[in-house]
């Protein structure tokens, strides 16, 4: 299904009576099969998706593997996603699960930006909005994960060149081997 701007605004599945099913859906985003007959897609009036949805095949809310139904997005005036929270199928805020993601363990993620479009900053809240330590993929290791509240990014000429990592209080924590700062 399409909307006036021919955006997709619904994806189900059917089997070969046209009867809407649960589908095994190989997801990209997601690196596994998810079991949902509909994916959802709202979108606000300058195009931005503000709302993604999993339907089983009566039209209600579905959890998927990663822990919730619905997320839903907010956007800075230049469109830039400022934040993204999670509710499970009953629209309960609920924790974002995926372990394959490089961020995960937290009901919200809020971003902050530089004049040039940069993500400065990062923080990971829970479900009552107090700042969480959420697992982190450590970026220079395919192994390893850390638990942080938050990390701030500092660019030279628009390329990363320093990650702090942050505890609950918004300072600077060792995460692993005694790292707290990373500098490119």
């Amino acid at each position: 299904m399409y909307n006036d701007h021919n955006r997709i605004t619904n994806i189900s599945y059917y089997d070969i009576n046209d009867d809407k099913i649960n589908a095994y859906v190989y997801s990209h985003e997601y690196l596994c099969y998810e079991s949902y007959a509909s994916h959802s897609i709202e979108y606000d009036k300058k195009g931005n998706i503000i709302e993604n949805a999993y339907l089983d095949e009566n039209g209600n809310y579905k959890n998927i593997s990663s822990g919730y139904a619905i997320c839903r997005y907010s956007y800075n005036d230049i469109g830039l996603p400022t934040e993204e929270t999670y509710y499970d199928s009953n629209e309960n805020k609920t924790v974002y699960l995926n372990s394959k993601k490089l961020f995960f363990g937290f009901h919200k993620l809020t971003r902050e930006y530089d004049d040039n479009g940069n993500v400065i900053k990062i923080l990971f809240y829970d479900i009552d909005n107090n700042l969480c330590m959420a697992d982190v993929k450590y970026e220079h290791s395919a192994f390893d994960k850390i638990k942080c509240a938050g990390l701030i990014y500092e660019y030279n000429n628009s390329t990363r060149s320093k990650i702090t990592y942050l505890g609950t209080n918004q300072k600077e924590i060792n995460v692993t081997k005694c790292i707290s700062i990373i500098k490119f």
